[in-house]
Order: C-alpha cells, then sequence, then structure tokens
C-alpha cells in the first residue's frame, strides 16, 4: 500500500510539473518549447515501459499517447501507443490492447519502420493469443480489422520468402472474408494468394530443372512443364487466384488492384517466354495508369518491364537501362524507397552484365544506402545527418586533400566487389554442375528402378502366361478330343442323336478355347503396348444384339433369359473392336456364373457427362472385398462357373484396360448368392 501511494504522489508530482500550464502563473508566461515536450514524452514511455504497476503503466502510457497526438509527432504517437497496448494487455483489457497496437501499426506502416512494424505485428498476435476467447465473445465487429492484420502478416511471410506460412495467413483471411461476403477484402487477399503462389512457382526446385532443360521460347515451356506434374498444377493454382481477384477487381472497378493483378499477369507471361505478351500488358498497365491517374505503382511496373528486356531474358542491356533510369527518377520524386531500390538493383544488374563495372558498382553501393534506410530509425538518421552535415564542413579542407587516396580506396572497393562477384559466379556454377550431375544420377536410379520393375511385370506376365497355356487351354482342348476320339473309334455304334450331342459338345469347347485364346492374345498385345485405340461412331444396339448372339447358344445350355434393354439408336465414339471385346468379356462373365434358369439384362443411359453401360444378372453374386480385387492385373481371379466353366481370369483386367482408354471408369455392384451388375462408361467427350 505505502508504494502504490508512494508511486501516485509521484506521478502527480510529475504531471504537476510537465502538464502545460499547470505550474506557470495565472499572470502567465509563453508555452514551453515544443523540445521540451518531446523530452516529456519520451520520459513518459520510457517510464511505463519500466513501470512493474500495470493500472499505472496504463496512466503513465496513455498520458504520452494523448502528449503526442497533440504534437502531431507521428513516430513519438507511434511508440506511445505501442506501449500502451502492451500495458493494457498487461492489464488484462485485450480489446483496448489490440485498438493501441493497431493504431501503432498504421503509424510505424506509414512511416516505413519495417522493423517496428514487425514488433507491433507479434504484440498484436500475443494479444490475440492471449484474449483470444475475449475478444472473439466481446469484440466481433474487430475481426474484419484482424483478418486485415493477419493478411499483412502473410505479406510480411511472403517478403521473407516463408511461403507457407504467408499461404495459411492468406488463406484464413480468405475463408473469412468470403463467409463475410466482403467483395474487397476477398479480392485483394486472392490478389496477395496470386503473387505469392507466382514466387512459390519460381523458387521451387523443378523450376530451374525446367529452365536448364529447355530452350527459351514458349512453345519449349509449355511442352517442357508437362514433364513436371507438381509444377504445372501450382502454375494453374496462381492462375486461378488470378483470375478470381481480376472478376472481382474489375467489378469493384478497383484501380489499384486492377494495376497489381495486371502486373502479376505480365510477370507469368514473362516466366513462360511469352515475352511480347509481357512487354505489350507492361504497355497496357501504364498507359491504363496514366488514363486513371493511378501512378503510385508506375515504377514498380517500369522496373518488371525493364527485368523482361534486360538481364536473363532478351538481354536488351541498354534498352532495360533506360527505363530502369526512368523508374529511378519517379521512385525518387515520389520519395518511395522500396522501388528506389529495386531500380538501383536493375541498373546494377544490367550495367554488370554490359561489363561497364564502374557505374555496376555505384549502383551497388546505392542500392546498399537504400537498403540500410529503408530498415533503419529515420528520426535517428534525420538526427545523425544533420552532426555529419557539421562534421563535413570541418573536414573539408582534409577531404579535398585526401581526394587521390579516396580515389584509389575506391576503384580498390570496385575491384574487390568485382573479385567476390566473380568468385560467386564461379562458386554458382560449380554448385550448378553439381546438382546437374546429382539431378542426373538421380534419374539414372530411377530409370533403373523402372526397367527392375519393367522386368518383374514381364516375369511375372511369363509366369502367368505359362500357367493359361498349362492349365486353362488345355481343359477344353481335351474337351474336344475326348469326344473326338470317341467318334472316330465308334461312330458307327452312335445314332444321330448322339452324334449331335458329340459335335455341339465339341463346338462348345471349341468356341470357348476361341475365347479364350482371343483374351490371351488381346492381354499380350497390352503387355507389349501393341494395342490401337481408334474410335468411330458405333451403334450400340446392333453391336449388343451381335453379341448377345455369341452367347445364345452357352445361354441355351443353361437355359438363361438374356433381355435386351439398350434403346435402338443410341450411338457412342468408340473403338468397334474395344467395345465387342468388352461387352463379350461382360456377358461371358454373366453367362458362366448365373445359374440354370437365371436372367441377365443389358442396359445404357446417357447421362449429360457420360453413357452408361451396363449387364446384370441374379447369379451367385460375391463378397465385397473380393469384388474390390477382380480388375487388379495383380491378382488372379480364374474361378470355374456354375457348370464348372473354366476361365483365363484375364478378361475384367482386360475390360478395365479397354474402358480406361476411352476415357472412362468400370465398376461392380455385387451381392453374395443375389447377383452382380457390371458397369462401364464413356465419357461424352468421347461420343
Amino acid at each position: 500500500m505505502n508504494r502504490r501511494i508512494t508511486q501516485l504522489l509521484g506521478l502527480a508530482l510529475y504531471l504537476l510539473w510537465f502538464l502545460p500550464g499547470s505550474h506557470i502563473p495565472a499572470s502567465g508566461l509563453s508555452k514551453q518549447s515544443d523540445s521540451e515536450t518531446f523530452t516529456r514524452i519520451e520520459t513518459l514511455i520510457r517510464m511505463a515501459g519500466e513501470e512493474r504497476d500495470n493500472q499505472l503503466a496504463v496512466e503513465l502510457a496513455d498520458q504520452a499517447t494523448n502528449l503526442a497526438d497533440s504534437m502531431g509527432e507521428s513516430l513519438l504517437t507511434a511508440q506511445a501507443y505501442q506501449i500502451s497496448g502492451t500495458a493494457w494487455r498487461a492489464a488484462g483489457d485485450y480489446l483496448v490492447a489490440y485498438e493501441r497496437l493497431r493504431e501503432a501499426f498504421h503509424l510505424f506502416n506509414a512511416l516505413e519502420l519495417h522493423h517496428e512494424v514487425n514488433i507491433v505485428k507479434r504484440e498484436i498476435g500475443e494479444t490475440f493469443r492471449a484474449g483470444g476467447a475475449f475478444i472473439s465473445l466481446n469484440a466481433s465487429a474487430l475481426r474484419h480489422e484482424a483478418y486485415e492484420v493477419k493478411r499483412e502478416i502473410g505479406e510480411n511471410f511472403r517478403g521473407g520468402s516463408v511461403f507457407e506460412q504467408a499461404m495459411r495467413l492468406f488463406y484464413e483471411a480468405k475463408t473469412y472474408f468470403s463467409i463475410a461476403g466482403e467483395s474487397l477484402e476477398l479480392a485483394k487477399t486472392l490478389n496477395r494468394m496470386a503473387a505469392t503462389s507466382f514466387e512459390m512457382t519460381k523458387s521451387h526446385p523443378a523450376f530451374n530443372t525446367l529452365l536448364e532443360s529447355i530452350e527459351p521460347s514458349a512453345s519449349a515451356f509449355t511442352e517442357g512443364i508437362t514433364a513436371h506434374p507438381e509444377l504445372m498444377r501450382m502454375l494453374d493454382q496462381t492462375k486461378a487466384y488470378l483470375d478470381s481477384a481480376t472478376t472481382m477487381a474489375r467489378q469493384l472497378n478497383d484501380h489499384a488492384l486492377i494495376i497489381s493483378n495486371e502486373n502479376i499477369r505480365a510477370a507469368i507471361y514473362g516466366m513462360e517466354y511469352k515475352t511480347t505478351m509481357s512487354l505489350r500488358k507492361y504497355d497496357e498497365i501504364m498507359d491504363y495508369m496514366n488514363e486513371t491517374g493511378y501512378t503510385n505503382d508506375l515504377p514498380l511496373v517500369m522496373i518488371n518491364k525493364a527485368r523482361s528486356l534486360g538481364v536473363g531474358w532478351l538481354n536488351r542491356y541498354e534498352d532495360a537501362i533506360e527505363l530502369a533510369l526512368e523508374a529511378l527518377e519517379l521512385a525518387m520524386n515520389l520519395n518511395t524507397t522500396i522501388y528506389v531500390i529495386m531500380a538501383h538493383e536493375s541498373l546494377h544488374d544490367n550495367y554488370l552484365a554490359l561489363g561497364d563495372y564502374e557505374k555496376a558498382y555505384i549502383h551497388f553501393v546505392n542500392n546498399a544506402q537504400f537498403v540500410f534506410l529503408q530498415q533503419g530509425n529515420l528520426l535517428l538518421l534525420k538526427t545523425n545527418a544533420k552532426e555529419y552535415e557539421f562534421q563535413i564542413k570541418q573536414r573539408e579542407a582534409e577531404i579535398s586533400h585526401n581526394q587521390s587516396l579516396f580515389h584509389t580506396t575506391a576503384i580498390m572497393g570496385g575491384v574487390i566487389v568485382l573479385v567476390i562477384s566473380v568468385f560467386l559466379v564461379i562458386l554458382g556454377i560449380k554448385n550448378r554442375e553439381k546438382w546437374r550431375l546429382l539431378d542426373e544420377l538421380n534419374s539414372k536410379n530411377l530409370l533403373i528402378k523402372k526397367q527392375n520393375k519393367d522386368l518383374t511385370d514381364a516375369n511375372t506376365s511369363k509366369d502367368r502366361l505359362f500357367s493359361i497355356i498349362g492349365h486353362d487351354l488345355r481343359s477344353p482342348l481335351q474337351t474336344i478330343l475326348g469326344y473326338n476320339n470317341l467318334l472316330k473309334s465308334n461312330i458307327e455304334k452312335y445314332d444321330k442323336k448322339e452324334v449331335r450331342k458329340f459335335t455341339h459338345n465339341i463346338n462348345m469347347a471349341a468356341e470357348q478355347t476361341l475365347y479364350l485364346l482371343n483374351n490371351l492374345l488381346q492381354w499380350a498385345k497390352l503387355q507389349r503396348k501393341q494395342m490401337h485405340h481408334e474410335p468411330e461412331p458405333v451403334d450400340l444396339k446392333q453391336v449388343s444384339e451381335e453379341i448377345r448372339g455369341f452367347g445364345n447358344e452357352m445361354a441355351n445350355t443353361k437355359n438363361l433369359q438374356i433381355t435386351n434393354l439398350i434403346p435402338p439408336g443410341l450411338k457412342v465414339n468408340a473403338d468397334l473392336e474395344m467395345l465387342k471385346t468388352i461387352l463379350r468379356n461382360l456377358l461371358g462373365n454373366a453367362l458362366k456364373f448365373t445359374n440354370v434358369g437365371g436372367k441377365i439384362i443389358l442396359s445404357a443411359q446417357t447421362t449429360p457427362h457420360e453413357t452408361i453401360i451396363c449387364v446384370e444378372d441374379n447369379g451367385i453374386g460375391m463378397q465385397k472385398d473380393f469384388a474390390n480385387t477382380l480388375f487388379d492385373s495383380n491378382e488372379s481371379h480364374s474361378e470355374p462357373g456354375t457348370l464348372g466353366e473354366e476361365g483365363t481370369g484375364l478378361g475384367l483386367v482386360i475390360c478395365k484396360e479397354f474402358v480406361e482408354m476411352h476415357g472412362g471408369k468400370i465398376w461392380v455392384e455385387s451381392t453374395q448368392d443375389v447377383g452382380s451388375k457390371f458397369c462401364f462408361s464413356i465419357p461424352i467427350s468421347f461420343n
């Protein structure tokens, strides 16, 4: 208690002394100078930061905020809001803490003090972490601004190339703004997602591999990227984000967003070696900016166009330098530090490529200076500048005396920079060669693995072929030989009815053998990749009737009823022989596993996207686990039919291969002891 009273008395005495007019007699004295007020504010900020009593720290911080705000001093106001926010958070009032920190964030951001901006972002994140539940229950109106901050933090991660973290925050913001129906904020978020996705694509290891493996042309890029599915997916995703952002920006007529979207699109054209389209797009953007009067980002567009003209693309260094110099002048006039840095960087690269090391060095040094200015404390730099100006005046005579030494040092510095640059280039070349050899080794290892797999598959296919020849084809051939020997030895003893029965059985066995051989030959062609897909318009009803005729003899033997419900005139665009094979195998499968007196139905229906053809029976069916492996070429499913009919187990595997060559799918619905329904689809795009 005594400590608390002492603190309050100290605060009261401090405020009585420092409040404007608090110690000035009624007769009146002039107001204290601004410098004294600045001192008060700085003292209050320091005291608030050091004070351990939360309530007293809040009072000190708020007093500093009020004074700084009244003075219109942005830097001190931002510092006061920051210390006030941390004090209110420590006191447990997270809403006020968030409001204070948000004000500090906007002020630091306007001053381009990125280090302080990052600190405040962390403070905001800690405030949300500490009071997240309270804020969500009591301050839903702040959610919009909270997700704006998340997007800005994501942009900071993007600037630091932490792309995955940036995309996570952008996605959270996109989800919120989409649900909230806030079109403008959603469009801004999609724009940032497009920019981040673009940079992720360019930084992907496969991108450098692609560029090294192709000629610098649009057609080579389009063809080469197909060998990198992940890279193609990332580029498609970038374009999808960009298309959505562009559509919304045009609906909202937001000039800044339209310009940013088109700038990204021009960069994508450049990445794809569509150089003419890229340069034309940059010209269109600059015309649009001049028409709308929105020229704040004109230096950025000019720098990006200079990049397309210069190093690594068209190598028109002089044109790139001319455009970059214009961008630099405009950025200096607009006082946009980041664009000044980018312009110096572009000029350095192009002068270096031209061999003008002196100018390259000048822009290298200027770039470094502006980077320092970008990251430093502007107020401190202004104060130091005054001190340096005074020191320079005192040492002008000394500097003139040492001018020759200065030039020598500058030249030596340039030589050192050049030597370091050459060393880095050589090191980069060696590393690139090392990675190339590593990639080549990995490619050869993958090829060896593939060849080993192909050899294993070939051995498996050979073993399966011998098994089919030795077992599945042997049985019907034995049947033919057996009946033939009976007829040969005893034909005089048999009457016409018995002879007719024997010849019928021989015919059935021969047809079965032919059926098995056809499947075997087609499977062998598939293994050697010798099957050719030649689609043509096919009358499905007519083909199904022909296949139905193929199964009539076996159907009659088992007293099966085959019903064809496929509508007349229904046509599909398919390979005729493949379609016949599919239907023949599915019908043969149904005939084989349907009990005597059963039913089989052929049907077809057309949807907006595909034609679905089915063969359904009320046979013995199968369990679900067994059905799931039917189309697996590595599994053997040569099961005897209801009358002991043999098979190779290849029919359904061939059906799957042929259906997929048409771009369709095949599946089965089956219940044990109830029946099975085999269906396959042919997409309308093939029709």
